[in-house]
């Protein structure tokens, strides 16, 4: 199996949209190989801004309506990527 199915194949299983991973303009390489995984869609500054303001009315009304989600998925980024030590 290649890099690039086992690529999208751990992709899809957490979620992502692999359909994003086809047919855009930037080539994303495996650095092992060279091989490229994925050609994604670059973004500008706006279209970024736009998505992360969208993300978060999104978890901010997933907070009002459901907290235990809210609350779980944060414990979850706290315990597996928040910074361990405080400078």
């Amino acid at each position: 199996m290649s890099v690039k199915t086992q690529t999208k194949d751990l992709l899809q299983k957490l979620g992502v949209n692999v359909a994003a991973l086809e047919g855009g303009d930037l080539a994303v390489r495996t650095p092992t190989t060279g091989e490229t995984i994925a050609n994604v869609k670059t973004a500008s500054s706006s279209e970024i801004s736009a998505q992360i303001d969208k993300a978060m009315t999104r978890l901010k009304l997933g907070a009002k309506s459901q907290p235990h989600v809210v609350a779980s998925w944060c414990a979850c980024w706290a315990k597996n990527c928040a910074p361990t030590k405080m400078i």
